[in-house]
Order: C-alpha cells, then structure tokens, then sequence
C-alpha cells in the first residue's frame, strides 16, 4: 500500500467519479509501484518527509502526477494521427514510454540539495 497518494486521489485528477474495486486495485498499484521507483534512488525518503526536508505533500502530487500521465497513456503512445479524406487529426503524446517514469523536474524538487556556500572576493584592481 502506497504512503504517498491514494486511488481516490487519482480519480480524483482523472475527473473520475466512481470507482470499481478492480480499478482502485489497480491504480494502489500503480501508486505502489511509483513509490517504489522513487526510493530506489531515495532510499530514505520516508525519514526526508518525517524530518520536514521534502514536504509529504509534494511527494504525493508528484505521485498522483505519474500515475495520471499513464492512466492517459497506458501504452505510451508517442503521436496518433488520423485521416478521413482531407481531414487529418495528430497527437503529440510527448515522451511518456508506458512505464512509471518521473520527468526530471520532478526528480529535482525530490532529491535533496545541499546547501552551497560561497563567498567572492573583490578586489580593487590597479590603478
């Protein structure tokens, strides 16, 4: 069961009203399986949220925004078109490959940053 995200949630951002036991089963998969993918790069994300350094709630939007772009894209279509006589409608579907893949942004709110102090130096030149 996933800590970040829930199948209500997802319907919810689908524009979902009612759900069947089967679709709720499979998208706490899905939620699952995102989660998953994103402790196995951050192994401890759970203490990062527990201790305020990346807020639960980000983690969960970042969830529910993976797992809508592949309810809308299961097969990971790149372009469809079609044509009837002069008429031809195309779709750009983006980069989505059907698998559970965070966008870079993404990753980068995620992952922790460390903080970089520096200072420069100014000097006055000749004159």
């Amino acid at each position: 069961m996933a800590l970040y995200g829930t199948a209500t949630g997802l319907a919810s951002e689908l524009g979902l009203e009612k759900l069947d036991t089967k679709t709720v089963q499979r998208f706490e998969r899905w939620l699952g399986a995102i989660e998953a993918r994103i402790k196995q790069r951050i192994p401890d994300l759970e203490a990062l949220v527990a201790g305020g350094e990346i807020p639960g709630e980000l983690v969960e939007d970042i969830v529910i925004a993976v797992a809508a772009r592949h309810a809308r894209n299961p097969d990971g279509f790149r372009m469809v078109s079609s044509q009837v006589d002069d008429a031809m409608i195309r779709r750009d579907y983006g980069g989505h490959t059907g698998r559970f893949e965070l966008l870079a942004e993404e990753w980068a709110l995620l992952e922790p940053r460390e903080e970089m102090v520096f200072s420069i130096l100014m000097g006055m030149g000749e004159r």
